[in-house]
C-alpha cells in the first residue's frame, strides 16, 4: 500500500464518520409527530363539523404551531369562531356565533396560540375547531399543521386526513 492509498483510506474513513455524525444530529433535531383527526357533525346541521386534531409529540423537544391550513375539500372552510362548543356528543348544537364568524382557509399563528401555545415533548395535545363543508364536495377532509421547533426555529408540516361520515 502506497502513501497516497493510505491517505485516501484515512480520508474515506473520516468522510464516513462525519456523515454518520451529521445524520445522528439531524435525527436528534427532527420533529417526530403523529397527527390524527376525529370528526363529528352537529345535530340538524350536516354541513358543519367539529374536528378534533390529536397531536402526539414523540420528539424530545417542544414545538409551536404556526399555521393550520385546510387543503381538502377545496370548498371547505375553517370557522373563525374560537369559543367552546358544549353539549353531549350525539346531540351537540351549533352555536349561532359559529355561523356569524368569518370562514377561513387557514388559521395563523396568532389565532392558533388561543387554541394551544405549544406541544410538549412526549405528550398528546388536542386542538378543536369547527369546519364548514358544503354537501356537494368530497368526503375527504385534509388538514396541514405547520409547526416550528422552539430551539432551532426550523419548520415542518404535518398532514392529517379523515373521511367525513355521511350525516
Amino acid at each position: 500500500m502506497t502513501t497516497s492509498d493510505l491517505i485516501a483510506t484515512i480520508a474515506l474513513i473520516f468522510s464516513i464518520l462525519s456523515l454518520i455524525v451529521a445524520w445522528l444530529a439531524y435525527r436528534r433535531s427532527a420533529i417526530d409527530v403523529i397527527a390524527e383527526l376525529e370528526v363529528e357533525h352537529f345535530s340538524a346541521n350536516p354541513t358543519w363539523w367539529l374536528v378534533t386534531m390529536t397531536v402526539r409529540n414523540r420528539s424530545s423537544v417542544s414545538f409551536t404551531p404556526t399555521q393550520l391550513r385546510l387543503s381538502r375539500p377545496r370548498s371547505a372552510r375553517l370557522s373563525g369562531y374560537r369559543g367552546d362548543v358544549a353539549g353531549p356528543k350525539d346531540s351537540r348544537q351549533l352555536p349561532e356565533a359559529v355561523r356569524n364568524a368569518p370562514l377561513l382557509k387557514s388559521i395563523g399563528e396568532q389565532d392558533l396560540s388561543r387554541l394551544i401555545r405549544s406541544f410538549a415533548p412526549g405528550g398528546d395535545d388536542e386542538i378543536s375547531f369547527v369546519v364548514f363543508v358544503p354537501k356537494s364536495t368530497s368526503r375527504l377532509l385534509s388538514l396541514e399543521l405547520t409547526v416550528r421547533k422552539d430551539e432551532t426555529k426550523r419548520s415542518e408540516t404535518i398532514s392529517a386526513q379523515a373521511y367525513l361520515p355521511i350525516a
